[in-house]
């Protein structure tokens, strides 16, 4: 009977593994005037705009000044294989409420079961990459940070 037990365990455990999905968290620091958007393999996934933090109306704008919070995102992967993540980027230039786009993109390796850290990193406006943030950066920021709802990629039909 303890060897019908383990056996049992143990082809659970098999079955488990293999249709276990993956976790993505996406963190993304406070912005001023940005629209980000997730996509990935060209599919838009979802937006990674954390909640309005801060919104300064300035004279000499023609638009506000609004900052979001710093966010994260959970992003639930339901098979491995390799992804094109892309995240697109407009900016709204506050003196004169003209938009600019760029965008930046990667390929990952996603393994089922998994749990992947992304950071979202600008350094200026027109550097943008994805990091692999430290474990302690990834701590303080689930736990300071706005989280958004968790998104499932691909959408279960």
């Amino acid at each position: 009977m303890k060897k019908f037990c383990l056996l049992l365990v143990l082809l659970l455990g098999a079955g488990l593994s293999v249709n276990a999905e993956s976790t993505v968290n996406i963190f993304v620091r406070s912005l001023p005037n940005a629209d980000l958007r997730l996509y990935i393999d060209g599919e838009e996934v979802c937006d990674l705009n954390g909640p309005t933090a801060k919104v300064q109306k300035l004279p000499s704008c023609s638009t506000d000044l609004v900052t979001s919070a710093p966010c994260y995102r959970i992003l639930k992967i339901n098979k491995d294989g390799e992804y094109t993540f892309k995240v697109a980027y407009e900016y709204t230039i506050p003196t004169d409420g003209s938009k600019k786009y760029y965008d930046m993109e990667k390929t990952f390796t996603i393994t089922d079961g998994t749990t992947y850290n992304i950071h979202i990193d600008f350094k200026g406006i027109r550097k943008k990459e994805f990091t692999i943030p430290k474990e302690k950066d990834v701590q303080k920021w689930t736990k300071e940070w706005d989280e958004l709802p968790t998104v499932t990629y691909p959408k279960k039909k």
